[in-house]
């Protein structure tokens, strides 16, 4: 999720879109809350939510855990925490991924299983972790995000008023500079922490740590660049106040050198980016070390929260518990009740689990306002057919695991070359379902093609509840329909599925003319986001409509892809073509920029392009090149489309053999 608030973590964001730097410091920033959040259901339907910190991309844990860690899951015990820990941490484990996305993603799962054992058991995480070795757990204040040192005294002091006994600066903006701001902060009765994040060398480091000391300060924390250990070691010896260091280490294993160096004074893990099982191990390594544990947080919602407070309260060796006023306002939003607590504390959540209840309405509503508008290369996906006529659900699970190694941006199902004409209810239901899983979180866009408002909606509703982030919808295309008619059938399919919508003007397929004015009035509906322009000449037609829309509307070619560069040219966003060639196309729109060498290089793929589309036999075209290229198993199609005859077979192998790089997916 990405969710927008009226304050960004730590202040005025520097932009509204897309990611950012605040220097001096050097990690990207969202202006949004960025959240990856999980959920694991048991077959009685009792379910276990997990959190990973992932304040920029939270699409990448997310597909980790979707393609990499829930398969795993399926069938197991989740009352087995600690085994599926180290089960699931030793996927990857072999080749370095104990750390980075994977470790998120990892932390993510781990959350959702304790909570989910807790609400089995009926035992809070921080029982089920041994028990509270308190009620409260204490808080410092973590920033003052404001732009001079007399607004942040004067919030310090409105702090201080509400009950905070403890403030964190976020500085780095020079040993002295940093100092005038403690001064004029303390001022307020708050004792006072620094965040550094990373910016000193240790000469630097080691004056700003002498002047925190003489001031009475609570710690330093990420005073030197994160990776040196050894620097950070010699600032430990020199410094007389605690040097605070965590929150970019993942694992016992990290924490284990840090602690045997002496590098740090103060542990900061952060549970979202832990987990559970793997915080507390750390927690015992710095507490044989004689070390105090400080867990982190910063854009954390309202699980990662409650994860961190049951964590903090079952460990004996807690110094207190990062407290962030925005986050957690934005924390309660996805919560059915807010997480009591603030500056002064925070009482540990009663109930089961981690105690909280996230609100499916309202995450589902945020997710949707969460989507990045659709673009770029979207397949559509051939159907993949056993040599009896039946789905082959494997073949279908490898083409489309291919589509998104090989530059897909998304995936497109029952769309013309999905033969989706000759499929049932029933087998467009397990199809979706497949391509959902495997999917992750790309989108995946649901043809819908019928000859009547009550019979599109059946498939849109279908694809709606099947996991379908969009719906490609055809007109109605037996009777032909008014404009005023189009308008309200896209109306409703917009309105009753929730889900965006794409007009597919495709009138060689359905008979049905969509001028450019029609398409206009199209894009002003709710719910209507798209158009993909199969009418040709599609690159005039992509130009004029692009031209004519808001900019939110994106504008789709199709055809194969046959004119993509003039229609990108022109305003298009995307393209959606057959699925056999998407790696070779992918370099192509991706190159720096589409010039001769683009050209060229879609000049050679142009033959397969046009080859495959043949009236009556393009499924096959498309399904024996997915065959020779070893995605599929056979090339099988369903009645009225037709096989390649002996003779169209040798003109494909002619074509493909001039595009050696075909030979395998």
């Amino acid at each position: 999720m990405k969710i927008r608030h009226d304050a960004a973590y730590l202040g005025t964001p520097a932009r509204e879109d897309g990611y950012f730097v605040r220097p001096p410091w050097r990690s990207l920033y969202s202006a949004r809350f960025e959240t990856l959040l999980v959920a694991i259901t048991c077959d009685d339907g009792v379910t276990g939510w997990g959190e990973a910190l992932a304040p920029v991309a939270p699409e990448v844990p997310a597909a980790i855990v979707e393609r990499l860690l829930a398969p795993v899951l399926i069938g197991e015990d989740p009352t087995r925490v600690r085994p599926l820990w180290d089960r699931l941490s030793g996927l990857m484990r072999e080749r370095g991924h104990l750390t980075g996305h994977q470790a998120d993603a990892l932390a993510a799962v781990d959350i959702a299983l304790w909570d989910l054992t807790g609400k089995i058991t009926g035992l809070g995480v921080a029982e089920l972790l041994g028990g509270a070795f308190t009620r409260e757990v204490p808080v410092y204040v973590s920033g003052l995000p404001r732009p001079t040192d007399t607004e942040r005294a004067a919030l310090a002091a409105e702090w201080a008023a509400k009950g905070a006994s403890m403030v964190k600066l976020h500085l780095g903006h020079g040993v002295e500079e940093d100092l005038a701001t403690v001064d004029a902060v303390a001022a307020s009765g708050l004792k006072v922490a620094v965040d550094a994040h990373w910016v000193y060398d240790v000469p630097a480091a080691a004056r700003l740590a002498r002047g925190l000391a003489e001031r009475g300060a609570l710690f330093l924390e990420a005073p030197l660049q994160p990776e040196d250990v050894e620097g950070h070691r010699e600032l430990v010896r020199r410094a007389e106040v605690p040097i605070a260091v965590g929150e970019t280490l993942r694992n016992r294993y990290e924490f284990a050198h840090w602690l045997s160096r002496r590098a740090l004074g103060l542990a900061q893990p952060d549970v979202g980016r832990t987990g559970i099982t793997e915080l507390m191990a750390i927690a015992e390594l710095a507490a044989a070390h004689h070390v105090p544990v400080a867990p982190h947080h910063s854009t954390g919602l309202g699980v990662a929260l409650a994860a961190g407070l049951h964590v903090s309260a079952a460990l004996g060796n807690l110094a207190f518990f990062e407290y962030q006023p925005t986050t957690c306002e934005v924390a309660d939003t996805i919560l059915t009740s807010p997480l009591p607590g603030g500056p002064a504390g925070f009482p540990l959540p009663p109930g089961p689990g981690l105690g909280v209840e996230v609100d499916l309405d309202t995450i589902t509503t945020m997710m949707k306002e969460s989507q990045v508008p659709l673009s770029g290369l979207i397949p559509i996906l051939a159907t993949p057919f056993a040599a009896d006529g039946a789905l082959d659900l494997p073949s279908l699970r490898r083409l489309t695991e291919w589509q998104l190694t090989a530059g897909a941006d998304g995936v497109a199902v029952f769309g013309m070359a999905s033969e989706g004409f000759a499929l049932t209810t029933e087998e467009r239901a397990r199809i979706l379902a497949e391509v959902r899983r495997v999917a992750g979180s790309a989108p995946v866009v649901a043809g819908v093609g019928a000859t009547s408002t009550a019979t599109a909606l059946e498939q849109a509703l279908a694809a709606r509840d099947g996991g379908a982030d969009a719906l490609m919808v055809l007109p109605p295309y037996l009777v032909k329909a008014t404009a005023g008619q189009l308008v309200d059938f896209y109306a409703e399919i917009a309105a009753r599925s929730g889900i965006e919508v794409m007009v597919q003007d495709a009138p060689g397929a359905t008979g049905v003319s969509m001028p450019e004015s029609l398409i206009v009035e199209l894009s002003k509906l709710d719910g209507v986001t798209s158009v993909k322009v199969e009418a040709p000449p599609t690159a005039p037609k992509v130009g004029a409509v692009a031209a004519k829309v808001g900019g939110d509307f994106a504008v789709f070619g199709g055809q194969n892809a046959l004119f993509c560069l003039e229609e990108y040219a022109r305003g298009a966003v995307g393209t959606m073509p057959a699925c056999e060639f998407t790696d070779l196309l992918a370099l192509i729109l991706r190159a720096p920029e589409r010039g001769r060498t683009a050209q060229d290089a879609f000049a050679r793929l142009l033959p397969l392009i046009r080859f495959g589309m043949q009236p009556g036999i393009a499924w096959a075209v498309h399904k024996e090149v997915l065959v020779r290229r070893g995605l599929i198993e056979t090339a099988t199609v369903r009645s009225p489309a037709q096989p390649l005859d002996p003779g169209s077979l040798a003109a494909l192998d002619e074509v493909l053999a001039a595009l050696p790089e075909l030979a395998a997916g």
